[in-house]
């Protein structure tokens, strides 16, 4: 919450909320004697949400529920079910990259309930950036791999055959996770 104590009261005359006050006193004492209220003393409540907030707040719930199991089942079936071939393993740090942006949606929902207030620190706002521009880089030179994958596999056949192996992929996705790393350095 953006207040200091841990429960707001309701100031019906002025229809704003404000924090509780520490002195002792009757309630109309204690509603005059309270500072205006500002963006650092007041709380947020369901009344005075935004409902553009709540609603970009619910699809993106929806969009974490759907992307985890979705993306829960594809590992599932992509890492336990399937045989270990470099085509599964493509896929399988795709689906990775996928769920690794999925799970960092729960910092938005809350940042955007909050009212765009970032209340996790400036070290956890730096690590959530460089996670998303990790996961952004390696998404798309993960794509980028995949392509050329698929066409030495269409137009040099003999040749991805003899060389195309399990050790060679893990190892051109290292490189690949040391190449976003770089990417997303500041």
């Amino acid at each position: 919450m953006l207040c200091s104590a841990n429960t707001c009261r309701l100031n019906l005359s002025a229809g704003s909320v404000f924090p509780l006050p520490a002195a002792q006193g009757t309630v109309e004492q204690d509603i005059m004697a309270l500072p205006p209220t500002t963006v650092a003393n007041s709380c947020k409540t369901p009344e005075t949400m935004k409902t553009p907030h709540l609603a970009s707040a619910v699809l993106l719930f929806i969009t974490f529920l759907v992307g985890v199991v979705g993306n829960g089942l594809y590992l599932w079936v992509l890492g336990l079910m399937m045989r270990r071939m470099v085509t599964t393993l493509w896929f399988l740090r795709l689906v990775s990259c996928y769920l690794l942006f999925t799970r960092l949606i729960p910092f938005f929902i809350i940042y955007v309930l909050l009212d765009f207030h970032w209340v996790f620190g400036m070290a956890m706002c730096k690590l959530l950036n460089v996670c998303i521009s990790m996961g952004m880089f390696s998404f798309i030179l993960l794509l980028t791999l995949i392509s050329l994958d698929c066409y030495t596999l269409t137009h040099h056949l003999i040749w991805s055959q003899n060389r195309r192996t399990v050790p060679l992929a893990v190892k051109l996705f290292m490189g690949l996770g040391l190449a976003s790393f770089g990417f997303s350095a500041p």
